[in-house]
């Protein structure tokens, strides 16, 4: 009975050694706040058709953040 009770204690030790190194919270990089653009100068920045605007204005209404309007948008191909 004791090796399955020494079995335990050693998986158990193993879970939470593996658990807390590889993430740390005091490690991670913070980027600083997020840019929040008007969704009517992003679709003027990036050249988007009225179809692509009014989706993008319904879906966030007059502002979101970049990340989110890049994210919903889909950009014309440019071909030479």
């Amino acid at each position: 009975m004791e090796p399955i009770a020494a079995m335990y204690i050693s998986s158990a030790q193993f879970c939470e050694g593996t658990l807390s190194n590889h993430f740390q919270i005091k490690s991670m990089e913070t980027t600083g706040v997020r840019q929040v653009l008007r969704v009517e100068e992003f679709a003027n920045r990036y050249d988007l058709d009225e179809r692509q605007r009014r989706d993008l204005r319904s879906l966030f209404g007059p502002f979101a953040t970049l990340q989110e309007l890049l994210t919903n948008c889909h950009f014309p191909a440019k071909c030479r």
